[in-house]
């Protein structure tokens, strides 16, 4: 579950958008295009914190994810700033970790938290909306 992945620094910050179902037209490649799932669930945050390698998260699932991040700060410092819609992304294998690292977190006195969604490789998180604490996505 999604709410699992809550620890301190980081939050429960995914939404899933799902399109309409409809029924394709003739001659529409749409239809040919595969689904792909959400793999929030697969992010298990390990820690959380500002110095190097500190903001980090395990893919708990047997297959490998997509993971797209932010963050998100008072001041807004650090690279990857939700609000300004700086986004870093990683393909994590099972069992395998990644994190939010270097430029990307905010300044030490800045306290901040990681918006993540994440995708069954081969699909790709596509953010469609930030609202508050929660990054609205699909997989694509």
């Amino acid at each position: 579950k999604a709410s699992d992945s809550v620890l301190a620094g980081f939050g429960d910050t995914a939404s899933s958008t799902k399109k309409p179902n409809t029924t394709p037209k003739r001659n529409d490649n749409t239809s040919k295009q595969p689904k792909y799932e959400s793999a929030v669930a697969c992010v298990q945050v390990m820690k959380s914190g500002h110095g190097m390698f500190d903001a980090s998260y395990r893919n708990v699932c047997s297959y490998n994810i997509n993971v797209l991040f932010c963050t998100l700060s008072a001041k807004g410092t650090g690279f990857f700033d939700c609000k300004r819609g700086n986004y870093a992304g990683d393909t994590i294998a099972p069992g395998k970790t990644g994190g939010a690292m270097g430029t990307g977190v905010p300044e030490a006195d800045d306290p901040f938290q990681v918006l993540f969604v994440a995708c069954r490789d081969p699909g790709l998180p596509i953010v469609s909306g930030f609202q508050g604490t929660r990054l609205a996505f699909s997989c694509q």
